[in-house]
């Protein structure tokens, strides 16, 4: 029976989809990992083609390339898992990471979300330490570290496939009447960061990008 399914997202980053794969602990019970290639990306499904020959993987291939968020509801749509995480192929996770989170998720009424702070590694080191969820959702978070409930996710309507994906997820999150979230003081998440990226750019803590979050999504 499937505990966590984590979704993995093969856009354009296929040369480090090992990384990836290598930092999931594949010896704990019940870790259910889906894949998705595009097809006009060729070294993509062939990166994705011998991970699933070589790991207990569950792949999906598209004739077309699809948005980021489309991607990660169809999976979420087959997900048999309890709970849910997005990681992106070029980013790893901490060892210890997922299984801390999913013991927190089990010691937390559901529907819960579990979440912590991400280290940056790549073009620019850095720790994010974790911020309360009501203001994560106004700051985007910059790397999805977060587990949650997958009847949640699927209540809520999943990844926003207009708009911004992840702003609208954790503030639907944030604002859900009866979900339980908590924190976790470590990281779950190393976040790759990649020269020229949206979020290389990005500068989290300015006042005025706060302030237009907030105006797209209240």
């Amino acid at each position: 029976m499937a505990r966590v399914s984590v979704l993995m997202s093969c856009y354009g980053t296929g040369r480090w989809l090992w990384e990836a794969l290598d930092s999931l602990p594949w010896d704990m019970p019940g870790l259910e990992v889906w894949v998705t290639a595009n097809g006009d990306a060729p070294q993509d499904v062939a990166a994705v083609a011998l991970a699933e020959r070589t790991r207990p993987i569950r792949a999906i291939y598209r004739d077309v390339t699809l948005p980021l968020s489309v991607s990660l509801n169809v999976m979420l749509a087959r997900a048999a898992g309890d709970y849910v995480m997005r990681l992106d192929c070029d980013d790893k996770l901490p060892e210890g990471a997922l299984e801390a989170m999913l013991a927190a998720a089990d010691a937390t009424p559901r529907p819960c979300i579990v979440y912590g702070g991400w280290v940056d590694f790549g073009g620019r080191e850095r720790k994010v330490e974790a911020k309360p969820l009501e203001q994560v959702a106004t700051i985007c978070p910059g790397a999805d570290n977060l587990l949650m409930d997958t009847r949640l996710a699927r209540e809520i309507g999943g990844w926003e496939e207009i708009g911004y994906e992840d702003w609208h997820l954790y503030a639907k999150l944030a604002r859900h009447p009866h979900a339980h979230a908590v924190m976790l003081d470590r990281p779950v998440l190393l976040h790759r960061v990649r020269p020229n990226s949206r979020y290389a750019q990005m500068v989290v803590d300015n006042d005025a990008h706060i302030a237009a979050i907030r105006e797209a999504l209240l």
